[in-house]
């Protein structure tokens, strides 16, 4: 058993640390991301961090795919991440 009682996450472009609790019925689980600007790591037996480093750029980074994986039961957490944002000028910048 894994209960996905988790939504999914949108860190701003400063990045940050979120942490997520597990609910399993197995002994041992694995967390996994792929896409390397989105670290995870089990910080103990039910909870596992993820974290984004700073985006610079104007773009956001693309969708990462969190999986936690206990016994054969998997459960996906999507990661975003926003782009630097200009502000529209305004009109009377002129």
């Amino acid at each position: 058993m894994l209960d996905r009682s988790f939504d999914d996450l949108v860190f701003e472009a400063v990045g940050g640390t979120r942490t997520i609790e597990v609910k399993t019925d197995q002994a041992t689980w694995q967390v996994e991301s792929n896409q390397a600007w989105c670290k995870v790591a089990q910080s103990d037996g039910t909870h596992f961090t993820v974290t984004a480093e700073e985006n610079t750029a104007s773009e956001p980074k693309p969708q990462a795919v969190v999986t936690v994986t206990a016994g054969t039961a998997q459960a996906v957490l999507k990661v975003d991440q926003k782009g630097t944002e200009t502000p529209p000028r305004d009109r009377n910048d002129f």
